[in-house]
Parts: C-alpha cells; sequence; structure tokens
C-alpha cells in the first residue's frame, strides 16, 4: 500500500491504529491521570478528531491551539492554558473563547490574570530539578521555593481561585527519579503553605515506548499512593503524537566520490527533520527498494542531506553505509512529534501529502512495516551533526 503511492515524492501516514495503543497504554499504566494532550506536538485535525471522543483533553499554549481544538470538538472546560508566560492580547483572546483554567508561576503573572477577569483557576507552576532531560524547562519556567508564598497571596488578595500545583521534568527526561521527585516538591509546597492542593498536573516528558513508559508510570503511581490528592491530571504530548505518523522518503538524487556517498532526500532539516533542531530526536529508519531491505555496506560513508539549497541541511551521516539507489525509500517510524507542526516551507518546497489511516485502511503491507520497527534505535555509526543537547538549566 505504501510504497506504491508514491514515486520520488515524500509522504506521510497518520494511524487510528496507533493512537488507539498509545492511549490503552496510558489507560493500563496511569488510569488515575487525566492527560491534557499538548497540541504543540501535533496539531494535525485528524489527530485531534480522534482524540476527543475518547476522553483526553487538550493542553493549549495559545489562541491559536484553543481555536484548532475548538474546531475539533472540545469545548472550553477541556482546555488548560498551559502557559505561564502570556502577552497580554493572547490571554484576552483566550478568555474570549470562554476558557478559564490557566497556570501561572510568579506574582506579576498573578496581576496579569486579575487584570483581565477575576473568574480563572489559576494552577500554580513550580520548579523542578530537570537535568535529566534533553529540553530542560525550568530556565523558563515554575516557581522557585522562595517565590511560593508570594504567589499565594497575591491569588488571596486578588480573589482568584488555587487550582493545584504543576511541573514538567523536561522533555525526553532519562531519569528515573525525576517523576517522583517532583511529586515531592509539590508535597513540600504543601507542607509549607498549609493549603489543600485539589489538583496535581505531572506534566509532560513521557517517552511513547511501551517500557520506558511502564518503569516511569510504575514510580508516579507509588508517589501518588503516598499522597492521595483530590485530582491527578498530565501533559503528554510526544507520548501520543511520535508513534501515530510514519514517514516515507525517498532518495531523489546521489552523487559518488572516492570515500563517501551524497544522498538527496526528499525532505529536508527545515521540514519533517525539523524535530533533529526542535526536538533533539536521533531517527531510526529502515530503507526498502521494491519492499526489500538494503543490507550490503560499501565501506563509504553516507551523508544525507535534505533537497533546500543550504549545505547545514545535513539530516545525518553513516559510516560504512549501505550503498542505496535513487528511489529507494526511507520508512520512517515514530516522526509525529514535532516534525509536522514546526515544519516549514523553506526554499519553496512545499510539505509532503498526509495520508489519514482509518482502522479499515490497515493492510498486511503495513503491519509488516511496522513489525521492522518493533523497539528499534538508529544504528551506532549514525551521527545526526546538526542535533545538539540543551544544556541550560535552572539547576545547572
Amino acid at each position: 500500500m505504501f510504497l506504491s503511492i508514491i514515486t520520488l515524492k515524500s509522504a506521510l501516514f497518520i494511524s487510528r491504529r496507533a493512537l488507539l495503543k498509545q492511549w490503552t497504554l496510558w489507560r493500563q499504566h496511569l488510569p488515575l491521570v487525566q492527560p491534557f494532550y499538548a497540541v504543540k506536538s501535533n496539531p494535525h485535525p485528524a489527530l485531534l478528531k480522534w482524540m476527543q471522543p475518547l476522553g483526553l483533553k487538550v493542553d493549549c499554549a495559545s489562541p491559536g491551539e484553543m481555536q484548532t481544538v475548538l474546531g475539533a470538538g472540545f469545548q472550553p472546560s477541556d482546555i488548560l492554558y498551559a502557559n505561564t508566560m502570556k502577552a497580554p492580547s493572547d490571554l484576552q483572546s483566550a478568555l474570549a473563547l470562554g476558557v478559564r483554567r490557566t497556570t501561572t508561576d510568579s506574582v506579576e503573572g498573578v496581576e496579569q490574570l486579575a487584570d483581565q477577569s477575576r473568574d480563572c483557576t489559576v494552577l500554580v507552576r513550580l520548579a523542578v530539578d530537570d537535568r535529566g532531560a534533553r529540553s530542560p524547562f525550568s530556565i523558563k519556567f515554575g516557581a522557585a521555593q522562595e517565590e511560593w508564598a508570594t504567589i499565594m497571596e497575591a491569588l488571596q488578595f486578588y480573589g482568584l481561585t488555587f487550582g493545584g500545583l504543576s511541573f514538567h521534568v523536561g522533555s525526553n527526561s532519562t531519569d528515573p527519579q525525576a517523576f517522583p521527585n517532583a511529586i515531592r516538591q509539590c508535597r513540600l509546597f504543601q507542607e509549607r503553605i498549609g493549603c489543600d492542593v485539589p489538583v496535581v498536573d505531572i506534566g509532560g516528558g513521557f517517552l511513547p515506548s511501551e517500557t520506558a513508559f511502564a518503569q516511569t508510570a510504575l514510580g508516579i503511581r507509588r508517589s501518588m499512593a503516598e499522597w492521595p490528592a483530590t485530582q491527578w491530571i498530565a501533559e503528554p504530548g510526544r507520548f501520543f503524537s511520535a508513534p501515530v505518523q510514519m514517514m516515507l522518503c525517498p532518495i531523489v538524487f546521489k552523487k559518488v566520490s572516492k570515500d563517501r556517498i551524497r544522498y538527496l532526500l526528499d525532505d529536508s532539516v527545515y521540514g519533517q527533520f525539523s524535530s533533529i533542531v526542535f526536538d533533539h530526536a536521533k531517527p531510526a529508519w529502515r530503507v526498502l527498494k521494491d519492499n526489500r531491505l538494503r543490507d550490503t555496506a560499501t565501506g563509504k560513508q553516507a551523508l544525507f542531506f535534505g533537497k533546500t539549497c543550504d549545505s547545514l541541511d545535513l539530516i545525518a551521516l553513516e559510516e560504512n553505509a549501505v550503498e542505496y539507489e535513487v528511489g529507494d525509500v526511507f520508512v520512517i517510524p515514530n516522526m509525529g512529534a514535532y516534525t509536522s507542526a514546526s515544519a516549514t516551507t523553506f526554499n519553496g518546497f512545499p510539505l509532503p501529502p498526509t495520508y489519514i489511516l482509518e482502522d479499515e485502511q490497515f493492510c498486511t503491507t503495513q503491519n509488516a512495516l511496522e513489525a521492522l520497527f518493533e523497539d528499534m534505535t538508529p544504528s551506532d555509526g549514525v551521527q545526526f551533526p546538526i542535533e545538539t543537547k540543551s544544556t541550560i538549566s535552572l539547576h545547572a
């Protein structure tokens, strides 16, 4: 099905079945945590349309995202305005759309809300240790311990409703203690302030693989059992969006020199591979020709360039690589998070078409392709020169 519909053009496939699989995993491992899907990771209308009947709610950072989810069938009460630093015009637009639950991490944020509306429920976002994440957040978001009391005093002074606490351990966190430590920080807040905490928002940063998620969820459940808060919510993004989208990307040009081969792919770091730049992604792939894997190494270095006229548009390089041909197709799973959402048409190249796969459209070919990628990681010989890990953290 897949290879038959493309020649030398890329294509994306969004799978409802993959979303249902992630939803099942969430309910299995974190049944008491209500997920608010982080729309920024992938706002495709089909994905949002599938989520709404399942009972997911949504985390939006802008009025634009709010309008998108309202168009997909969500209600204003389903939206968490999870952005602590807001432009005045954005806050006004959100209030006009009927959104009344938001986050703050400063006295200035409380004052801004009070100037616009006292009819808001406010979650206070705490700064937590996020050094184990590839993308730390606490340098920008979160209240330090010495700021907790003054924020709560401001909420009380202006008559705004305290809705609970939130935090984010950072994207792609690999620290198994990140969530338990952050939840202990919330308990410390309660002890110091001496107030009820009606909601604890454990944020995002969940890896989409079943093994990694199960381990993370176990630590969260243990912390929840020690502190029975009224309600638990979360803001997963990539957990739901990454596995639902697969990309097929053909080689469109090739040139050979003595010790290396340069390939041109039908996409770029300005397009779907923007995840390498903005999300520190390291995509794993298989390369197929007539539905067969290429597997004979050449001893040469392979450089995989994007199709823009920019020499920095180097997607990946591989040592002792297999030799490919024009028309061979890169099949790349887990391309749903921070790919389409940040892709551009730089240099005048259009975005690839997207094919929406409902349940009845699945076939034997896709099942076979999916089997290639179970627990797959990038080859040790593959490097992503433009990828860099963010090292800036409040706790660095």
